[in-house]
């Protein structure tokens, strides 16, 4: 059965929901070549979705943005970002830790379709890159939405296949939530959500731990258009459950 399940499983999966939001509550990746998923669902008040690794200059890192297969999700394209030292300044919305530049990726062309057989799940592949650090780490992975919507994604990173006992534990504790996230329990997939500034007041510390301010309103969530005879399909997931290791 172990055996089975590693033929089928082409990562292994985390469920963060809205918890790694800024750049210090980032998901750790402790082993940046081992293949993992992490799976989120920001919001209107975490819209980012944040992961770390360390890694030393000339290092390789494989990286790949993705999003469920839904009719709710067919027209959303997020952007993911590599941020570290030794890359190119950048304003990306929001801030990112001192002594960093950032590399931005946005979809281009038709999506890679994913099937996972053990879950039964399906996925877009949006984005799918490798990237040498010239200076190492820490690095960052950042996904978000640059148009103010939020939805459900996944980042995954790292191309070798590795599983040990506690991983099989986990990963059987976690299925219900990873099939629920791409909605084939039948609780469908939401549309994305328009955060909708809220004049009201500023957004104060962005959890950075470098105790940077956003310049941004604090904001709220509308549903956002979709396309003519496309139903919504509910509220967003209330709350995902299971376990999940390193996250700060």
């Amino acid at each position: 059965m172990l055996l089975l399940i590693a033929s089928a499983l082409a990562h292994q999966p985390f469920v963060v929901g809205d918890d790694a939001s800024a750049s210090g509550l980032a998901f750790v990746v402790e082993e940046p070549e081992v293949s993992i998923v992490v799976y989120a669902e920001p919001t209107c008040d975490a819209s980012e979705v944040w992961l770390t690794l360390d890694a030393a200059p000339g290092d390789e890192i494989f990286f790949q943005l993705g999003i469920p297969v839904a009719d709710s999700l067919e027209d959303w394209r997020p952007s993911i970002a590599l941020v570290a030292p030794g890359l190119p300044a950048a304003d990306l919305g929001f801030p990112i830790p001192e002594g960093t530049g950032a590399l931005v990726y946005t979809p281009e062309g038709e999506p890679q379709r994913f099937d996972e057989p053990y879950s039964g799940t399906s996925s877009w592949i949006l984005v799918e890159e490798r990237v040498v650090l010239p200076e190492g780490g820490p690095a960052y992975l950042v996904a978000f939405q640059p148009d103010g919507t939020v939805a459900r994604l996944w980042v995954a990173v790292g191309d070798i296949e590795r599983f040990d006992q506690e991983d099989w534990e986990r990963i059987a504790d976690l299925m219900d939530d990873v099939r629920a996230f791409h909605g084939i329990d039948d609780s469908g997939v939401p549309a994305p959500l328009t955060c909708e500034a809220d004049d009201a007041g500023d957004a104060g510390d962005n959890g950075s731990g470098d105790g940077a301010d956003s310049d941004a309103a604090s904001k709220g969530c509308a549903v956002a258009p979709v396309a003519p005879g496309i139903a919504l399909l509910g509220l967003a997931l209330a709350a995902v459950a299971g376990r999940r290791r390193g996250v700060r």
